[in-house]
């Protein structure tokens, strides 16, 4: 029986790690890869499963994609992509560190780029293939001091908007999943990293980051089924909120006129205080 397989980015931990665990129980070959072999985090305890490959990837070096890549073209076909690597870096636009901020954009838009160019025409040249990219609510809506990570969220979904028809000739599939909060494990230390006291936008910081929580395990599970359960699908809409929380809220944003967006993003920020006109 020839197994399916599917390349799975960024699974040290968090939801990549969970999506290897579910693909490998559905008797799936698993290509998964991290940074670094040496610290593969949540992966070290799977690395000798039957059908997982674990492979060093850092999706911002070519060496490192093209590495994988020729290895996944002498093993055989691709069924699935699924991008999920990323990180996050939570500042006042104002005062970001310029090299973090081309950071994020470097993972999670242009690594999520380098990883299409690589491995979509194994896809398009067998007439077959679902690319899945996991983005975020913050794409659609730019709450204070998560600017740099909506943006580069954005910048990937009008990205993927525009593959998904070009590849649409050629039967491959694209979506970007959406979901509310899950344990990503890209928040836990930003807390102290960006507490500055002598910032002016200390105490701004200080509010949000104690309002910041990044979902329980069972979301984190229920994430991973909706990716899959996509990827298996024949009917792949374009973006996908994957559970009904996230649902609910892409369904309010698309609703909103200019001041009710103005609104929203005070109060599901909890800022109105601070600027004091909403």
């Amino acid at each position: 029986m020839n197994r399916k397989r599917v390349l799975i980015t960024g699974c040290s931990g968090g939801l990549g790690a969970e999506l290897v665990r579910q693909y490998l129980a559905l008797g799936w070959r698993v290509f998964a890869t991290v940074t670094h072999l040496d610290r593969s985090g949540a992966m070290e305890a799977l690395k000798w499963v039957d059908g997982l490959s674990l492979m060093q990837m850092d999706v911002c070096e070519l060496a490192d994609i093209e590495q994988v890549k020729d290895q996944l073209e002498s093993d055989g076909h691709l069924d699935a992509l699924i991008i999920n690597a990323g990180v996050h870096r939570f500042a006042p636009i104002e005062t970001v560190d310029f090299k973090l901020a081309q950071q994020v954009m470097d993972v999670n838009f242009f690594g999520a780029l380098r990883c299409v160019q690589a491995f979509a025409p194994m896809m398009r040249v067998r007439r077959s293939g679902r690319i899945i990219a996991i983005s975020s609510l913050s794409a659609q809506i730019g709450l204070p001091c998560d600017g740099v990570y909506a943006a580069s969220k954005a910048a990937l979904e009008k990205a993927f908007e525009s593959l998904r028809v070009e590849l649409s000739h050629f039967d491959v599939g694209v979506s970007v999943v959406t979901p509310s909060s899950f344990p990503s494990g890209l928040m836990g230390p930003l807390v102290e990293q960006f507490l500055d006291s002598c910032s002016p936008y200390s105490s701004l910081l200080a509010s949000l980051l104690a309002q910041k929580q990044d979902g329980d395990t069972s979301s984190l599970v229920s994430v991973a089924q909706g990716v899959i359960a996509l990827s298996l699908s024949e009917q792949m809409p374009f973006r996908v909120p994957v559970d009904v929380r996230g649902g609910q809220v892409l369904h309010k944003i698309y609703r909103m006129n200019e001041a009710e967006r103005s609104h929203a993003v005070a109060d599901w920020s909890g800022t109105a205080w601070w600027s004091g006109s909403y």
